[in-house]
């Protein structure tokens, strides 16, 4: 089974960057602390905002998930 995700990044409140997947579940358990990590060195010590979307998943209240340390983009999803 494949996995779709779009991952979007905010910083202080202005797109940063916005990044589609997609891979089997086996791929995806490889790639995502990579995936991760990077995240995490470039974003070190900014305010930001990572949304992960669920391309796949119908139900709109399922289908996001928002994290980080600027709350400002995660009330509601935005295109960037």
């Amino acid at each position: 089974m494949i996995i779709n995700l779009r991952i979007r990044i905010w910083t202080e409140g202005q797109p940063f960057s916005d990044e589609q997947i997609s891979a089997s579940f086996e791929l995806m358990d490889k790639l995502l602390p990579e995936l991760a990590k990077n995240h995490a060195e470039q974003l070190l010590g900014i305010p930001h905002t990572i949304e992960i979307e669920f391309l796949d998943e119908p139900d709109p209240r399922q289908r996001f998930f928002r994290f980080g340390t600027d709350p400002r983009r995660m009330a509601r999803p935005e295109r960037l």
